[in-house]
Formats: structure tokens, C-alpha cells, sequence
């Protein structure tokens, strides 16, 4: 999916490589490594190694306004990485790029507008005053309540269930009614925007992962 998004848009620069984004990032844009998505390997013989931009998605670049586009592939409920959690790890480098992008590809659109109300919610959260723990909470929540509990592995559900335990307080509670009126504010930035492209195709020869065969 990710590849015939590139072939559809021949007319934009991409970033093919975790080398070739970090040149971009940390040489062109002088952003701090720390800002990056990343996560750390551990090897029996080879010790710790951090690795960035390990999802592999599409990052585009326009050639002649220069924005960056961060895109995200829905390949069904087998994805490995959700949109909320997506928006919670790219969230500082999107923000440290902009003026800049959210891409959300899929090959069906019922998932748009509940997408689009994600991105909504994520880039508000800066005008909350809410702690990076609190926002990523409910993030977390919302996606859980919104899409449910269904094709989600055994660890997200206890982690799920540890952060329910750590956050449960009345307060919490009148924060999070507070920070769902606002999905529909016009209060985030206008330099960080969401689009949705939709594939032209089935891919019905990997089978239906939409319904888990």
C-alpha cells in the first residue's frame, strides 16, 4: 500500500530510508534526535541500538513548498501500530516540522472521519495544559471507547487497564469530559493539517483484513 502510494505521486520527494529521514530531519531541519520516533533494539551480542522511524510509513516532502507530509497506511485491524498511538509517537516531529501534515491512506473510507476527529483531538492538546501522561491517557481512552476492545492483543488491554487504575480520580474524570467537548474546536494550529487518500485498490489477493481473514 505504502509503495503504490509512492508510484500515485510521482511528483513528490520521499524519504525511502530511516538514513535518508534522519538526513532530512537532523542535517536539513536541524531537529534534535530526541524528537524523532525511535525505539531501542536490545542484542545479546550486539548491546542497544536505536532505531527511528521503525513503521517505515511514507514521509513525503512537497518540492516546492517544501511541507512535510507524515503519512499513516490503515491495513485493517492487523495493523501494528493504531492511529492514535501513530499520532502520539510522530506528535513532536510533527509539530517541530511544521508548517506540516498528517496523511491517513487507506484503500476504504469508512475510518476517515473518525480519523480526521483523532488528529483533531491529539494537536489540541496543546492548548489543554494537560501533562504529556495525562494527554496520552486520553488519547488512549478515547480510542478505546470510540473503536473498542475487539482485535487488540492481551498486552494493550492490560496496559490499557494499568492506565485506567493510575488515572482514576474525579478529577481526571472532569478533565476528560473537558478535553471531548473540545474535538470540535477551532483551536488547533492551521500549520498542522489532516487529509485522508484513498487507494484505488482491493488488495483482495492478501484477503479481507477489515474482517480478519
Amino acid at each position: 500500500m505504502g509503495f503504490d502510494y509512492v508510484l500515485l505521486n510521482p511528483d513528490q520527494r520521499f524519504l525511502p530510508t530511516e538514513s535518508a529521514k534522519l538526513d532530512y530531519f537532523v542535517g536539513e531541519r536541524n531537529i534534535n534526535l530526541d524528537v524523532l520516533p525511535s525505539k531501542v533494539y536490545t542484542g545479546e551480542h550486539s548491546g542497544r541500538t536505536t532505531r527511528y522511524f521503525v513503521e517505515k510509513f511514507p514521509i513525503r516532502i512537497n518540492p516546492t513548498t517544501k511541507r512535510v507530509a507524515f503519512c499513516y497506511i490503515d491495513t485493517g485491524i492487523f495493523a501494528e501500530i493504531g492511529f492514535v498511538r501513530f499520532l502520539q509517537q510522530y506528535q513532536a516531529v510533527i509539530t517541530a516540522s511544521a508548517p506540516s501534515e498528517v496523511v491517513y491512506i487507506s484503500n476504504y473510507n469508512q475510518r476517515f472521519q473518525e480519523a480526521a476527529r483523532a488528529f483533531s483531538r491529539t494537536f489540541q492538546l496543546a492548548d489543554t495544559g494537560l501533562s504529556p501522561a495525562l494527554a496520552a491517557y486520553f488519547s488512549e481512552r478515547w480510542d478505546m471507547e470510540t473503536n473498542g476492545f475487539q482485535g487488540r492483543n492481551q498486552a494493550q488491554l492490560d496496559a490499557y487497564k494499568a492506565l485506567r487504575k493510575a488515572h482514576m480520580s474525579a478529577q481526571t474524570e472532569a478533565a476528560y469530559v473537558a478535553w471531548i467537548k473540545q474535538m470540535d474546536s477551532p483551536s488547533r494550529s492551521a500549520e498542522i493539517t489532516f487529509s485522508a487518500y484513498l487507494l484505488p485498490f482491493t488488495y483482495s489477493f492478501f484477503g479481507n483484513p477489515q474482517r480478519g481473514k
